[in-house]
């Protein structure tokens, strides 16, 4: 009877790919074709079902899946070809929109040096040629992404082994830049515009991240229990305009208590912000809190640049994240359990927090010196 059912349903399916019984293993078979591998043969991905509906619906998923890759041909692929596709085909609809376009970016100047070059080709000399004509940070996010993509392509079966595996990453931690209170004072003397005023103000007393502050809305806000609620970033989109999206992390969403003054300066610029909207009516209100004359919500790439000429015009060398970092060591110099630290920042873990910022608190060594000469034995 078996023979007779393997007989009768045995039958290409329609599109891409195939469903039957097979009798050897005993159950439904849906096979598609991804590619064809570096040794000619081709590579096929296969799901074994109990009943032919159910291996039809694995056929459809299958083909969903590898759609853009099945049928490639490895030996003609360009890396550029392959990259698109992978983005396309397995980050797409699995990773957030912000990081699929900061995956986007990091590959930019990798496609641009070795976009060219065939699939079944590259190398592991190509590659590091490649890297050295970046900057450390470019080399890096640009290698960890290739990476992902060429794992998935041995994978794939269209790479016999992965170029990058052996490749190690260039040391990109630089040296973090902080400054003091005073110097803070000196900077914010230097704003022109509240707007400029009170995101620096944010970073430094909240130690929010950069896209941290520009991704907060006056909902976000709490008056009342003067409070801030991290729930989202802006960021970078993939055509340059500003994108939406989730924080860093889990960690990363938390309701931060800010100082009274800084609550009372906020209130203000609401009030000054609301006036100007009033006066301005092409202003596209979206109800960001940092935003441009025109309502778009700043990045922190655009703010960079206003945040530089105010450190011209102040003398004092700072970046939003150094004003991060700031908030970070003052309060470890005040003495503030390193958890404490973690939980304000939004880091993953506290050993994140300690790695970072201990080591540049040379206080700290003093310290340590001045306590033990304090029991020192007489």
């Amino acid at each position: 009877m078996k023979e007779n059912k393997a007989k009768k349903k045995s039958r290409r399916a329609q599109g891409e790919g195939s469903v039957y019984y097979s009798e050897a293993k005993k159950c439904w078979l849906a096979k598609v074709t991804v590619g064809i591998g570096a040794d000619g043969r081709p590579v096929k991905r296969e799901a074994r079902c109990k009943t032919e509906q159910e291996a039809l619906q694995k056929k459809n998923e299958l083909c969903a899946k590898y759609t853009g890759i099945a049928q490639i041909n490895a030996e003609k692929m360009t890396v550029q070809t392959y990259l698109d596709s992978y983005l396309d085909i397995y980050k797409k609809n699995n990773v957030r929109e912000n990081t699929l376009a900061g995956y986007k970016r990091s590959l930019k100047p990798v496609k641009k040096l070795i976009g060219s070059i065939r699939l079944a080709d590259l190398n592991m000399m190509q590659i590091k040629a490649m890297m050295q004509k970046l900057t450390p940070g470019a080399a890096s996010h640009g290698l960890t992404v290739l990476r992902m993509a060429c794992h998935q392509a041995v994978e794939d079966g269209l790479l016999k082994k992965d170029p990058t595996a052996k490749i190690k990453k260039p040391k990109t931690r630089k040296k973090i830049c902080v400054i003091t209170p005073e110097e803070c004072q000196t900077l914010i003397g230097g704003t022109e515009r509240s707007t400029d005023r009170m995101a620096i103000l944010s970073a430094f007393s909240g130690g929010l991240r950069p896209e941290e502050v520009f991704g907060l809305m006056w909902k976000h806000v709490d008056f009342k229990q003067n409070t801030l609620r991290i729930e989202q970033t802006t960021v970078k989109g993939e055509n340059g305009q500003p994108l939406v999206g989730p924080p860093k992390n889990d960690n990363s969403y938390r309701t931060l208590e800010m100082p009274e003054k800084f609550m009372a300066d906020l209130k203000k610029y609401q009030i000054k912000q609301a006036e100007y909207i009033l006066q301005h009516p092409k202003y596209e209100n979206k109800r960001f809190i940092f935003a441009r004359e025109n309502g778009i919500p700043f990045i922190a790439s655009v703010f960079a640049h206003r945040l530089q000429t105010i450190c011209k015009r102040t003398g004092i060398n700072i970046t939003m994240t150094g004003l991060r970092h700031t908030h970070a060591t003052q309060l470890f110099k005040a003495g503030w359990h390193p958890k404490d630290v973690q939980e304000r920042l939004g880091h993953a873990n506290v050993a994140i927090t300690m790695d970072i910022y201990t080591a540049y608190i040379p206080e700290r060594a003093v310290d340590i010196a001045k306590y033990f000469n304090s029991i020192y034995p007489e």
